[in-house]
């Protein structure tokens, strides 16, 4: 498997990153946001959900961060 597709977030940040997304989102959706603002906030949230639901963050594997304990 290769390294940039490992698992290497823990649960509490999965969860972090999952919550943040409904944020997003919900920003997005909503009239308070001008169409740019919302378009930007959809897109991070989609990374973030994406992420968060693969439990790999390839910006940490770039870094070196393992928040798992699989080998």
């Amino acid at each position: 498997m290769s390294t940039l597709f490992r698992k290497n977030m823990t649960t509490a940040d999965r969860a972090i990153r999952a919550m943040a997304a409904v944020v997003l989102l919900a920003l997005a959706v909503s009239d308070i946001t001008g169409p740019l603002t919302a378009l930007g906030c959809a897109t991070i949230a989609i990374v973030l959900l994406v992420t968060s639901v693969s439990a790999t963050c390839p910006l940490y594997s770039a870094l070196g961060k393992r928040g798992t304990q699989e080998p």
